[in-house]
């Protein structure tokens, strides 16, 4: 029976087949991709491929904390220390190595010394080795032998150069290299000792073999762009298959809902309630199995066309690929499966629960009202969505803000609405169609009484629309208000006339910033961008974004003040903001950069802000540290041109530094992934509002044919569906407009505690796009479906 079943309902079968391979074909997909997140590819060594050994500091700061210790990186390696070359030196010679950042020829470089060239197996292609501390060996494109050059230091401070010669790019990394005392005169510290056997010295590591790949910065970008693939793909995979169990649970109870004449006539037949569970639940395993198998095929065939998206979106690395893991697949077909025959379980019973007589009656009218099953699943993910707003908003409102909170969140709301709709549909329904009440005519009367007289009808068709528009409204108006915030909180920091920048130097040099506070009637403020550790409540060691400051912020710097006064900031002394949880006066024992302590006085407290305003202290606590930028005020702008003319800094108006930071707020790349998991759910949630109505509409010959016999003619019949369809997902988009106002509103109250002021930012023009997207198809599946079950009706007269 089950067989043949299936057999008879084509639309059915097929629609809830499609759905149900598609969401597994897109979990296998996911899955695929996500297992290839966990590593990256086996690569040899590039930066030290030819040294045996490679010694390192271990750069690490340790907190005695109770019942152990605490420890993370420092953000700040002192380097290895005279004591321990010292120690090495005693096992054999060794070769120093200074790694820094540099600058010229229009882009980023990494300066190095001249000893390690051939570890690396830079050798000249063209011209000789340096031999002299005003030349260099150039590992990189766009620049011949024996031409000068103007290189920039870590400190962004220019020197004149003759390329000697050139060499490859040493792992993809652009690479100056300079002699060993040029160097070590750029940057002191020596960061790495290549030796002749390993030695065990304290505070060292020691790098052999494939381990000798952690140092190359490839390695760190591999680890970077694996942890972003794996953060969009667990987010689009969290929502394909939240998607996927949202629509084939839905298919399958509207499916089993409208064949109640059918469990009629099976309960007067004699069947019993269990044997008419029994046909439902084995049409659903049926279906499980052949949907999930097609998927599985489908999503393991996809799975490469979808890592080529991604690495052409600029959302993976060139090298990322798939593999061949067949635990995604066994997952999807389970889960497939699962989602079945749960989907099929409650109309089940419900279907089975009938009487004979009763089940006759309800053939005839649709039942209404709502199973105490799906009530208590609404209001149980309602009342997570409330818990998962209020809680963070009275604790902790930053929390909002995170993709991790805000996702699972909206998830939860649609699944509310969604389970809860035959009890909200009737009275949004009424309110969307009073004005069809003002208008002549009888097709708008008849449009509101439809949708109005079945509400199951037009909850399952709204459904789809709800999930649709609300997952745009919601990710999309999350992800723009949070990025939104975030710019306009860096562009508000500078109060000063101009800033300069880096430009082709890695940092504003120190003699920029001195002709800048020397233009007549100037006052400069320097920005150094560095870290502090604080140990929370005594037991979580954290780092936490700081500036360090020379010269009084007042006029300067805007930041968000709660208490106490960032003017009275000086070498004792921190500000703060809430984060922290600290009060004016208190005194904070915090850990600098290269790890060294230091007991600093809370002199200010401003607010955390939507992306963190971090702390600030004095120049002083971050030796060595390059600067940001320097802010200036003066009465001259060409006297402040003039200072930071053909020095390569970058210097900006206010009004230039407000667009640049306010332009682009949400990156390409950001949009991209979000377009991918809205546009999965797009066309998910797509084929089940065509199946649906398509379904719906079939079944309503006989109303339709009674319009007819009443004297409606074919286009007031086709005009009375479109008013019907057009008013079901306007109902859609209004309670996708609910799941949206309350998502976003629970965002806005957080940036309204963490920087005063907030503005939600919704893509309108995008969401406009989707709604209509979702009308169109609507109003198309039902017209088209009427016109042909009309021309079917007259080939057959």
């Amino acid at each position: 029976m089950a067989w043949r079943g299936l057999r008879a309902r084509w639309i059915t079968v097929t629609t809830t087949f499609l759905a149900l391979a598609l969401g597994v074909a897109l979990i296998t997909a996911m899955g695929q991709v996500l297992a290839g997140t966990l590593s990256a590819p086996g690569r040899a060594p590039s930066r030290y491929a030819e040294a045996p050994v490679v010694v390192v500091a271990t750069g690490e700061l340790s907190v005695p904390v109770p019942g152990g210790s605490a420890a993370r990186d420092l953000a700040d390696s002192p380097g290895l220390s005279p004591a321990q070359l010292d120690a090495l030196a005693q096992a054999g010679p060794l070769t120093l190595d200074h790694v820094f950042p540099a600058g010229g020829l229009g882009g980023p470089l990494t300066g190095r010394s001249l000893a390690t060239a051939g570890a690396s197996g830079a050798a000249p292609l063209t011209g000789r080795a340096p031999a002299a501390d005003g030349e260099v060996l150039l590992a990189a494109p766009g620049t011949a032998a024996g031409a000068r050059i103007t290189l920039y230091g870590p400190d962004g401070t220019a020197g004149e150069y003759l390329v000697a010669g050139t060499a490859a790019p040493v792992g993809g990394e652009p690479t100056v290299f300079f002699t060993p005392a040029e160097a070590a005169r750029l940057s002191p510290r020596v960061d790495v000792a290549l030796a002749a056997a390993p030695v065990t010295v304290p505070g060292t590591r020691v790098l052999t073999g494939d381990a000798r790949r952690v140092l190359d910065p490839a390695t760190a970008r591999d680890e970077e762009a694996l942890i972003s693939v794996n953060a969009l793909t667990g987010t689009a995979g969290g929502v394909a298959a939240f998607v996927s169990v949202f629509v084939v649970a839905s298919t399958f109870a509207f499916a089993v809902a409208r064949r109640r004449g059918e469990f009629a006539l099976l309960r007067a037949a004699g069947a019993t309630p269990r044997q008419v569970r029994r046909v439902v639940l084995t049409e659903a395993l049926l279906l499980g199995v052949l949907g999930s198998a097609a998927g599985c095929v489908l999503g393991d065939a996809g799975a490469p066309e979808l890592a080529a998206r991604l690495r052409g979106a600029g959302l993976a690395p060139d090298w990322f690929t798939v593999g061949g893991s067949t635990a995604p697949a066994l997952i999807a077909f389970a889960t497939g499966v699962l989602v079945a025959l749960t989907g099929a379980w409650t109309a089940a019973r419900r279907a089975g629960r009938v009487r004979p007589a009763e089940a006759l009656r309800e053939a005839e009218t649709e039942k209404r009202g709502i199973t105490p099953v799906r009530l208590l699943a609404g209001l149980a993910a309602l009342a997570g969505a409330v818990w998962m707003t209020a809680e963070p908003l009275a604790t902790a409102p930053a929390e909002l803000l995170k993709r991790k909170q805000y996702t699972p969140l909206a998830m939860l709301l649609l699944i509310a609405l969604a389970a809860l709709a035959p009890l909200i549909v009737p009275p949004i329904a009424r309110l969307v169609t009073w004005p069809l009440t003002r208008l002549r005519g009888a097709t708008g009367m008849l449009a509101r009484a439809s949708a109005l007289g079945a509400p199951a009808r037009t909850a399952a068709t709204a459904a789809p629309v709800v999930l649709t528009v609300g997952l745009a409204v919601c990710l999309m108006g999350a992800t723009g208000t949070v990025d939104e915030a975030r710019a306009a909180e860096r562009a508000d920091r500078v109060a000063a006339d101009f800033a300069a920048l880096p430009g082709d130097a890695p940092a504003v040099a120190p003699d920029v910033a001195a002709a800048l506070a020397a233009v007549p009637g100037a006052r400069t403020l320097t920005v150094r961008e560095t870290s502090v550790y604080d140990l929370e409540e005594d037991t979580v060691l954290l780092r936490r974004q700081a500036r360090a400051i020379d010269g009084d912020p007042t006029g300067l710097l805007s930041l968000p003040l709660v208490d106490g006064d960032p003017a009275a900031l000086d070498d004792t002394g921190i500000v703060v903001d809430t984060e922290w949880g600290r009060r004016v006066g208190e005194t904070v024992r915090v850990h600098r950069a290269d790890g060294s302590p230091v007991d600093l006085r809370v002199v200010a407290v401003i607010r955390e802000g939507a992306g963190g305003n971090g702390a600030y202290v004095t120049a002083v606590h971050a030796p060595g540290a390059p600067i940001a930028e320097v802010l200036v005020d003066a009465p001259s702008a060409d006297a402040v041109r003039a200072a930071v003319a053909n020095t390569g800094a970058r210097l900006l108006t206010r009004a230039e530094w407000r667009e640049r930071a306010l332009t682009g707020a949400t990156s390409e790349v950001r949009l991209v992934a979000i377009g991918l998991v809205v546009g999965l759910a797009l066309l998910y949630t797509g084929l089940f509002l065509v199946g649906t109505l398509a379904m719906a509409t079939r079944e309503r010959h006989a109303e339709l044919r009674l319009l007819r016999l009443a004297g409606a003619g074919r286009a007031h019949v086709l005009a009375y569906l479109a008013a019907e369809t057009g008013l079901v997902v306007l109902t859609g988009c209004v309670l996708a407009a609910v799941a949206g106002a309350v998502s976003l509103g629970g965002q806005w109250l957080a940036l309204r505690g963490l920087t005063g002021d907030a503005a939600i930012a919704v893509p309108w023009p995008t969401v406009g796009l989707i709604a209509a997207g979702c009308a169109v198809l609507a109003l198309g599946t039902v017209l088209t479906v009427a016109l042909a079950s009309r021309t079917r009706e007259e080939a057959a007269a």
